[in-house]
């Protein structure tokens, strides 16, 4: 529940444009990880499976951890 409010939080803070990202280098195996992890429940629910094929060795994105998530 925590998470929707701050969804929509989110969504009136960029439609004033007033939107903050806190840029940092993020491990892309952790930004999937987090992600999955956030939409595993639905993936079970509709008996889907999710295949990741992130490559061997660090990789970083530049980007805001939360929202990547």
């Amino acid at each position: 529940l925590a998470r929707i409010v701050d969804d929509l939080l989110d969504v009136s803070h960029i439609s004033r444009g007033q939107i903050v990202l806190r840029r940092e280098p993020v491990p892309l195996a952790a930004a999937v990880a987090l992600a999955l992890e956030t939409v595993r429940p639905l993936i079970d629910a509709r008996r889907q499976r999710f295949i990741s094929n992130v490559p061997p060795g660090p990789i970083w994105v530049d980007g805001d951890t939360t929202r990547l998530a």
